[in-house]
Order: C-alpha cells, then sequence, then structure tokens
C-alpha cells in the first residue's frame, strides 16, 4: 500500500520572526509527495516576504484577518492530501514527528485522528510529556481523550525512534 500524503496546515499572523522555524521544520519532516501550506491570517509584519524566501516549496494562502481557526479551515480547503498535520507558526515538529503519524494511520485506517505529547523547551530545561501538565485538575486530557498509548504498541516504529505517548 502506498503511503498516504500529508497536507501540512500552518496558520500564521505577524510572525515574521518565528515562522521560518516553523516551515523549515515542517520541511524537514515531509516528503517531497506532502504538501506544506502557510495560511497568512493578514499579517501586517513582514510575514509574506519571509515566506516568499520559501518559492514553490510551500504554497502561500492570504486570507483576511479572521483568526487561528478561520486560517486553519482556509488551509483544509485547499488542502489534496488525505490526512491533514496542523503546525502552529511558534511551534517545530521533531523529525520523525509525521512520519510515526503517518505510519500509524496507514496501519490503523479505523482512526480518525492522533496526535502526540509535546516538549516545551527553555533555556535552562526541557520538560517532556507536557500535555498532562498543562492544565490543573480537575481538566485531564486522559479523562477527556481515553488512556494515551505509546506508538510502538499501535504501529512498529523504526530503528532509534522515540516512541512518544499518543492519543487516539
Amino acid at each position: 500500500m502506498a503511503a498516504l500524503g500529508i497536507s501540512v496546515v500552518i496558520p500564521t499572523y505577524n510572525r515574521a520572526g518565528l515562522v521560518r522555524r516553523a516551515v523549515r521544520s515542517a520541511l524537514d519532516s515531509c516528503r517531497e509527495d506532502d504538501e506544506i501550506m502557510v495560511v497568512d491570517d493578514g499579517s501586517t509584519d513582514e510575514t509574506a516576504e519571509v515566506l516568499r524566501e520559501y518559492g514553490c516549496r510551500i504554497i502561500y494562502v492570504c486570507n483576511p484577518h479572521g483568526g487561528a481557526g478561520k486560517a486553519r479551515n482556509a488551509g483544509i480547503d485547499k488542502a489534496t492530501k488525505p490526512l491533514i498535520a496542523f503546525l502552529d507558526s511558534d511551534e517545530e515538529w521533531m523529525t520523525s514527528y509525521l512520519g510515526v503519524g503517518r505510519e500509524l494511520m496507514q496501519t490503523r485506517p479505523d482512526l480518525v485522528f492522533c496526535f502526540g505529547d509535546y516538549v516545551v523547551r527553555t533555556s535552562t530545561e526541557k520538560l517532556h510529556r507536557y500535555l498532562a501538565r498543562r492544565h490543573e485538575a480537575p481538566l485531564r486530557w486522559d479523562k477527556m481523550l481515553g488512556p494515551g498509548a505509546p506508538f510502538s504498541s499501535l504501529t512498529p516504529l523504526r530503528k532509534r525512534q522515540c516512541d512518544p505517548l499518543g492519543y487516539i
């Protein structure tokens, strides 16, 4: 079976100084047949100029300002691949992120979505498995979504690939 293609949707608004990092991480994570769509939510800074540097490696969509949700929906409307991945313009992916998700969705076509935990990087520390720590009790992700499971329990991992906790 051919691997599923992914449309990466990156909504952005006035993040000319940050969006390069997000786009670079998406480019490092994608395959040639994937697409990266940056939806500019009416930025008034140099975001458009920064994104021109990427030429045909990304799809640039300019929308009037309407908020991140509207920008994500605009990206979904223009997406041409069977899978959608969201990346905020102030974030970056670990290189294996899309590969693990793609393999999981291909192995388990009964799943509607998946996502994994995240790491917050500061100058002095890394906080792993931050998703569960993000909200104070009683709001717990495992209560809302069910228990998380290591991706390796759902699909085989490649050599030296980390085994993040995922939610399905």
